[in-house]
């Protein structure tokens, strides 16, 4: 809303001030002048910045939509290691709630990787998956395998291993689960919280700013001419 504010302010407001500036014989000038041409170039080109848009929504679409949109989503979002950490905890999520509904289920360790291998969409946390599988299949530990292969380690690593010892492996990965979403959730609800106000704080600074510059002026010449 406020950036609709602003888009309105220098495209249709600012031209009126203009007028009234002219017809008191004085001109436009510094920060004001800036935002004039602007709003002239936004309606000149009105056109060109239309079609920008449009094509800046389909990228988004594409991006978000398709499986190779999606993928390379990912890579750009692992160039950045706050994303790349939400995305490794929410792979883990995903890897743990699935082999511990395998595991309750009856199902053993190598259809549990069968199973988690599907709802994981990151090719890198996968490629640990499978890592993990073949240590198994040497004859590895579960939870050391999960270890070695980097899908958990410290304190989660030790709850798997102490779960699978006693015969609550399942559990142990639920209770993973739940934390590394709970923490997830968190991360992008604080992350969402900090962007919020900014960008509230940053769009009316402009505004104030723009007015301020159209409306000091303004005053003098009023006041210079009573």
């Amino acid at each position: 809303m406020l950036s609709a504010v602003l888009l309105v302010l220098i495209v249709k407001v600012m031209p009126v001030f203009d007028q009234v500036f002219q017809e008191l014989g004085v001109e436009m000038s510094g920060a004001a002048a800036g935002v004039l041409h602007l709003g002239n170039g936004l309606r000149r080109y009105a056109l060109v910045f239309l079609i920008l848009f449009l094509l800046l929504a389909v990228g988004l679409l594409y991006l978000t939509r398709t499986t190779k949109g999606r993928i390379q989503l990912r890579t750009i979002a692992r160039k950045f290691p706050l994303s790349r950490r939400l995305m490794y905890d929410t792979s883990c999520a995903r890897f743990a709630s699935g082999m511990s509904v395998a595991l309750k289920s009856g199902l053993d360790t190598e259809e549990g990787f069968d199973l988690v291998t599907q709802l994981v969409d990151d090719p890198d946390f996968c490629q640990k998956i499978a890592s993990a599988r073949e240590a198994i299949q040497n004859g590895e530990d579960f939870s050391d395998a999960l270890n070695k292969a980097g899908i958990f380690s410290g304190i989660d690593a030790r709850m798997v291993s102490v779960g699978f010892r006693a015969g609550a492996a399942d559990s142990a990965l639920s209770d993973i689960a739940f934390r590394l979403q709970t923490e997830t959730d968190e991360k992008l609800q604080n992350l969402a919280g900090l962007l919020e106000p900014t960008l509230v704080a940053v769009l009316s600074v402009l505004v104030g700013l723009i007015l301020l510059s159209v409306m000091l002026p303004l005053v003098n010449v009023m006041s210079n001419i009573g």
